[in-house]
């Protein structure tokens, strides 16, 4: 029994000390780590800043558009009297036409008929005074005649002579004569009362007629026509047409600042590629206060000569020079910086970037004059 139990711990023991052996064993296989290396030290690039050289040059201060060619002598038509349903519009945009054209026409029923039927009314009293006249002429020459005749018999019987028979048979008619020259006075006055009252008839016929029409001011183009159609209700003083003349032409700049545009100052102009010199002749300070709103929202330039082919609504190109100043320092904007209402630039010294106050004068959108800070042959970083 105890042989066993021997036996046991012995084999226990030999297993125990197999395991051991082979983990040892085990272990020798694996290779030994490597000691990590410290990283080569980099020296870091300098930096590389784009430099520029102050110089001298001009700089400008200055407004550049574009305006639009207008006519200076344009009337807008309209019914000023009345209004009423429209007939028709009888012309359209770009038409030529001259003054006294008829553009525009209300409708007015049997009008055309009625001036038609009075004007022979009038004419009809015009012959009828006309007789009237002709027949008291004739009346009163043989009144005349039988005045002279009497003459001539009441000289005779206060001579003792006999007077003449044909002398006395006139003599005889002078009341008669007399009595129809009253009458034929009468009837020219009738006839003359009759012919104003049918002239005076025709003439408001024809002034209906010709509040209901509406016609040219000037000869010119025309630049705008209402889209109102026929049967539509027009209104009076409302605009229907405009008319322009195209022979008279300025510049109009609805642009910004248009405060700075003082009468008088001269604007340079390019149309068609070719330079031209205008003058403000208008600008929203010069408007009278009463004046609508939209005409203050614009100046007028006059410009001479231009060319023939120049027309109403072609655009122009507008360079109106504020100030100017010539061999002063100028940079570019990109060159300036702003902080805090500092404004400075940046240069290098010693390879290091500083900073460097700058005072400003005149600026436009891309440069800016240097007053004070920097001299020229000096180098700024862009």
């Amino acid at each position: 029994m105890k042989s066993k139990k021997m036996i046991s711990k012995i084999v226990l023991a030999t297993l125990v000390s197999s395991l051991i052996a082979s983990n040892f064993t085990a272990c020798s296989l694996y290779p030994k780590e490597e000691q990590m290396l410290a990283p080569p030290l980099v020296e870091a690039p300098k930096p590389i800043y784009d430099e520029v050289s102050v110089t001298k040059g001009n700089i400008e201060n200055k407004i550049t558009g574009t305006g639009t060619l207008v006519s200076v002598n344009q009337e807008n038509l309209f019914f000023k009297f009345k209004g009423g349903t429209l007939k028709s519009i009888n012309v359209k945009l770009g038409d030529k036409v001259k003054k006294g054209a008829i553009v525009a026409e209300l409708d007015t029923d049997n009008l055309d008929s009625r001036i038609k039927q009075q004007e022979l009314s009038d004419k009809e009293a015009q012959l009828t005074l006309e007789d009237a006249k002709a027949q008291l002429s004739e009346d009163m020459n043989n009144q005349a005649t039988a005045q002279a005749a009497q003459d001539a018999v009441n000289a005779a019987k206060a001579q003792g002579k006999t007077p003449n028979q044909e002398a006395e048979v006139k003599a005889a008619r002078l009341q008669d004569f007399i009595d129809q020259v009253r009458k034929s006075t009468s009837q020219v006055k009738r006839a003359e009362f009759d012919f104003e009252r049918n002239k005076l008839a025709l003439d408001d016929l024809q002034l209906e007629k010709q509040k209901s029409t509406l016609t040219s001011t000037l000869d010119g183009i025309v630049v705008y026509v209402d889209t109102m159609n026929a049967g539509d209700y027009a209104n009076a003083f409302k605009t229907l047409v405009t008319v322009a003349d195209p022979t008279k032409l300025q510049v109009k700049y609805t642009g910004d600042k248009l405060e700075v545009f003082d009468l008088g100052k001269k604007v340079d102009l390019k149309y068609n590629y070719k330079d031209y010199q205008g003058v403000v002749v208008t600008n929203p300070s010069s408007m009278p206060f009463s004046t609508n709103t939209e005409a203050k929202k614009y100046v007028q330039i006059k410009v001479d000569n231009l060319p023939k082919e120049a027309l109403i609504g072609d655009g122009i190109d507008i360079n109106m020079i504020l100030e100017k100043k010539e061999n002063v320092i100028v940079l570019s904007r990109n060159c300036i910086h702003s902080t805090n209402g500092r404004n400075y630039v940046e240069m290098l010294d010693k390879g290091l970037k500083v900073q460097r106050n700058v005072e400003l004068g005149l600026q436009n959108a891309t440069e800016v004059e240097i007053v004070k800070g920097i001299n020229v042959g000096e180098k700024v970083i862009k």
